[in-house]
């Protein structure tokens, strides 16, 4: 017998070893072994079984540390995002399974319980399609009640640790049983209460749980119901780090898994989850349609100078004390972007080949990415003091509203669209200051974002109050004219008719293809590596024509300060690419010394 097994500590795929007679009736799918690898032992992951390996010599499991280490239902989990992702199962296990949680379970050995078998029924998902705010959160008390009541834990899934925060510190108030455990369990809890959490929720004990990115994989046996709160934030993606899942998918995968109801909330549906609403693969059990009816929306033309239009003064100005209002500026530095006006110089990163942003407190120009920094009053070039500004952020915000005396007005709150999710009194009015800024990095996902912005701003607005939108052009787009006649589904319409027409997601499926180096071997080898991927495709699949190549295209963003090259592929429907191609498959185009990664999916391209 072999076990192909996936190694914890190690960027591996999964190896096969020999089973020992003395350990067959000792050994599950999710065992937790120790195996040799080169000259030294490690520990692994059981993954498969088969009769037979192709491989030559292989090395036998040394032990068995413990049997039902990890719950079939999770590790099928693990297996179809790995899949789904394109991602190595090891590095997904590394990310999940710390090495102090590892290492403390190898010292106890302790033997856990088997799962329940489930009772196979179909269930969709449910949609709140309203802003979850206290009220409505306490709605849901009586479900999680009820659950807890028949021994099943819960599971909460929030964006940030910000936003979960606040929900469970109402939770810790107002939830009706005092007696049932809550945990939270995100990365800022301390390692020992992260270890504790993690065999607690082994064993098998009833618990409702809060939880960021991470809790969607943690060991339940008896999990009840999954919700899912702010749907619609991007945040969800892990793109940062190698293992690129979305927690708002893989929800989908463990609550098929489970056969338990996934309860998802937000203001402001994705465009995916808009989709899945008219296909009837999601069922919406409560919307707020009427959220927009006594707000008002007023546009005023703004100069490019300046943050503060006339208009907007004027309602700071009589602002009263008990009113609340928040401004919305996308950037923290004074100016984004600066350059000489007498010999049209502007300062660039040396690494990332971008323009620096300026800061007046400390006075820097610091680059968004690396952030580089550099220090000069004149002009390096030409010695001129004479500098144009454009592109104003917080900064300079703040510099009009001490101007105006506006500065110490404690009820004026300022900041990013991340910090407007922070608030937590209704506001009188809002402003987005800049409404033109919201589209130029998002890529096709613009539209989308500049809604969900709008959308969430309206719904902290109490009624009667408004949102002042800066703009800097005079003619109306069309999603405020749209918004205008509070037609706020025609606007979703809208944007998957755009989507449709250039075949983007949900029209198509995205795989970005990271190639990471150094410059001169990127360079010499890139074009290469296009016909590596040309190649594969063109014999994995049929209609390989269909898919187009996008790049390569250098990312501003180096990776471990290697540069990076990416290649965009647009995927039709009808091709089922997972049928066709695994990551091996893609480690195989690369060249010798460069590294890739595989972002399906993606959200930042």
């Amino acid at each position: 017998m072999v076990c192909k097994i996936a190694i914890l500590g190690h960027s591996l795929k999964p190896l096969d070893y020999l089973l020992p007679e003395r350990f067959l009736d000792n050994i599950t799918l999710g065992s937790l072994v120790k195996i040799p690898l080169k000259e030294k032992e490690n520990y692994g992951i059981v993954i498969s079984f088969k009769r037979e390996s192709k491989e030559k010599e292989l090395k036998e499991i040394k032990e068995v540390i413990i049997k039902d280490f990890l719950p079939q239902r999770l590790l099928k989990l693990i297996k179809i995002t790995s899949h789904y992702y394109f991602l190595e199962i090891s590095d997904l296990l590394n990310y999940l399974l710390s090495k102090n949680l590892v290492k403390n379970l190898v010292k106890e050995k302790e033997e856990f319980p088997k799962e329940i078998e489930r009772e196979n029924k179909k269930i969709i998902p449910y949609l709140f399609w309203q802003y979850p705010d206290f009220p409505l959160f306490k709605k849901t008390f009586e479900i999680i009640l009820k659950l807890t009541e028949k021994n099943r834990s819960v599971l909460l899934i929030f964006p940030t640790f910000e936003i979960l925060n606040n929900y469970y510190q109402f939770f810790l108030d107002n939830f009706p049983n005092k007696e049932i455990t809550i945990y939270q369990y995100h990365y800022q809890i301390k390692r020992k209460e992260e270890i504790n959490i993690w065999k607690e929720i082994r064993r098998g004990k009833t618990a409702i749980l809060f939880s960021i990115r991470q809790g969607i994989f943690l060991p339940f046996l008896n999990l009840g119901a999954i919700f899912l709160f702010f749907e619609d934030l991007p945040i969800y993606k892990e793109w940062e780090r190698k293992v690129h899942f979305d927690t708002r998918k893989v929800s989908l995968f463990r609550s098929y898994l489970e056969n338990i109801p996934l309860f998802i909330f937000t203001p402001s549906p994705s465009l995916e989850t808009f989709y899945q609403i008219l296909k009837k693969r999601i069922k919406v059990i409560k919307r707020e349609k009427n959220f927009l009816a006594t707000k008002k929306i007023i546009l005023v033309k703004k100069r490019e100078d300046r943050i503060l239009t006339e208009t907007l003064k004027k309602f700071l100005l009589y602002q009263k004390e008990e009113e609340n209002s928040f401004l919305l500026i996308p950037q923290k530095s004074y100016s984004k972007i600066v350059y000489c006006e007498d010999c049209g110089y502007f300062p660039k990163c040396p690494s990332c080949e971008v323009a620096l942003s300026y800061f007046k407190n400390p006075p820097r120009f610091e680059c968004p990415y690396c952030r580089y920094q550099i220090i000069f009053d004149t002009c390096p070039n030409c010695g001129s003091e004479n500098f144009y500004y454009k592109y104003f952020g917080k900064e300079k915000l703040i510099e009009e509203l001490t101007e105006e005396d506006f500065i110490n007005k404690k009820n004026i709150k300022i900041g990013s669209f991340l910090d407007s999710l922070y608030l937590t009194s209704s506001l009188d009015f809002s402003a987005i200051l800049d409404y033109e800024r919201l589209f130029p990095s998002s890529g096709y996902l613009g539209e989308e974002r500049v809604l969900q912005t709008i959308i969430y701003l309206l719904n902290k607005i109490k009624e009667k109050g408004f949102l002042l939108i800066q703009k800097r052009n005079e003619k109306d787009d069309e999603i405020i004219k749209l918004l205008k006649k509070r037609e706020l589904e025609k606007i979703y319409f809208l944007i998957l008719k755009k989507r449709k027409e250039f075949s983007y997601p949900p029209f198509s499926k995205l795989l970005l293809i990271k190639v990471i180096g150094e410059k001169e071997r990127l360079v010499k080898s890139i074009y290469k590596i296009k016909g590596n991927i040309e190649e594969l495709l063109s014999k994995k699949i049929k209609d390989f024509d269909k898919i187009k190549i996008l790049g390569p295209l250098k990312r501003i963003k180096r990776k471990r300060k290697k540069r990076v090259y990416q290649f965009l592929l647009k995927i039709p429907k009808e091709i089922k690419i997972h049928n066709f191609l695994k990551l091996e498959d893609f480690k195989n185009i690369l060249v010798k010394n460069l590294e890739i990664e595989i972002d399906f999916e993606p959200i930042d391209i």
